[in-house]
């Protein structure tokens, strides 16, 4: 399968697998599309904001929890941990945020203020520390309730997308 093909199947299809170096290669399309995409809209329309924007950042998110999703099945996970993650980052994030207030009081979160900053901080760290885990962690070494593991062959969904349906004749 030619690379491009599979790493457009690594940014689509939510399911299979994807090791270490597929979600590398997924990662950096998606930033290198990003700033193209923003480059484009910025030379069309250097005002651009808001709604207008909200369909390009919804691709590029469901773009990014595919590739996720491919990652933490290779890891023996669900992609439900997604969902979860986020909700546990909410949470921690407005913790933080009314503690600091609290204890600092309210004009300390102001942008450029030391309670803003380490609030931006708190809630940086966890998806930093996220990503440095699905980029550092071995996958499963055989195959796993998501499929076997990826090969050389760029993924074991080959023949198969959108519900089963043939695309690529079997070797």
């Amino acid at each position: 399968m030619p690379f491009a093909h599979h790493l457009a199947l690594q940014l689509v299809d939510p399911r299979g697998r994807a090791n270490r170096r597929d979600f590398l290669h997924a990662a950096i399309a998606l930033f290198a599309l990003q700033c193209l995409c923003l480059a484009g809209i910025a030379l069309f329309d250097p005002q651009a904001q808001g709604l207008w924007l909200l369909p390009v950042n919804l691709a590029f998110a469901y773009m990014a929890c595919a590739a996720t999703s491919r990652r933490l099945h290779d890891l023996g996970h669900s992609a439900w941990w997604m969902p979860a993650a986020v909700a546990i980052w909410v949470v921690v994030g407005f913790v933080t945020a009314f503690g600091l207030a609290l204890i600092l009081g309210h004009h300390a979160l102001a942008p450029g203020e030391p309670g803003f900053l380490l609030t931006f901080a708190c809630l940086l760290a966890a998806p930093l520390a996220g990503a440095l885990w699905l980029h550092l962690t071995p996958g499963d070494g055989g195959s796993n309730q998501f499929g076997p593991p990826p090969g050389n062959s760029h993924g074991p969904e080959r023949s198969q997308l959108l519900g089963g349906a043939r695309l690529v004749p079997a070797e």
